[in-house]
């Protein structure tokens, strides 16, 4: 098989998806900062990055066909490491899951509804009162048009007749 249409180790252009080498690099000094590591080997670690998440979002992928989902959810993640046997992984993501959902929990807005003081029923009554008073509103000017509308028709707005000379003097 020709290495180069492997869907895992990528089409060989420069167009292929990438970790951003600041990012790779930033990682690997902060893993091991007492090593000193070549060009070749940091290009080497990007490119394996890159292939473990794309191999496991294709996994991920087909755990969530065979679940018929549409949307690849953190189980189906779980699920693909222990198929592709990162088995020792899964307690760190779990952790590291419930960290994200924590933090983004403390991100969230309150919504208007529970900072409002205010009951669903007293909610309910100043929204009904609302919308009466919008209708009351469309109505008055349906009606103010209506009569506006009979005023002009009431005019006699006829063409002036013709046999008549008293309007032009000549």
């Amino acid at each position: 098989m020709n290495d180069m249409n492997d869907p895992f180790l990528g089409s060989g252009t420069d167009d292929d998806l990438s970790l951003p080498q600041a990012a790779v690099n930033k990682f690997i000094k902060e893993t091991i900062p007492n090593l000193r590591i070549s060009k070749d080997a940091r290009q080497l670690v990007a490119d394996c990055c890159t292939q473990f998440i794309h191999h496991m979002a294709t996994t991920s992928s087909q755990m969530c066909e065979a679940a018929d989902k549409k949307t690849i959810a953190p189980d189906h993640v779980l699920e693909a490491l222990k198929m592709l046997g990162f088995h020792e992984m899964v307690p760190e993501c779990e952790k590291v899951l419930i960290d994200c959902k924590e933090e983004n929990a403390k991100r969230k807005k309150p919504n208007k509804l529970s900072n409002s003081g205010l009951s669903e029923e007293e909610l309910y009554r100043q929204q009904k009162a609302l919308i009466d008073a919008a209708k009351n509103h469309q109505l008055m000017e349906e009606q103010n048009e209506f009569a506006s509308s009979q005023h002009f028709q009431s005019l006699d707005l006829s063409r002036p007749n013709e046999d008549d000379d008293e309007d032009f003097d000549s």
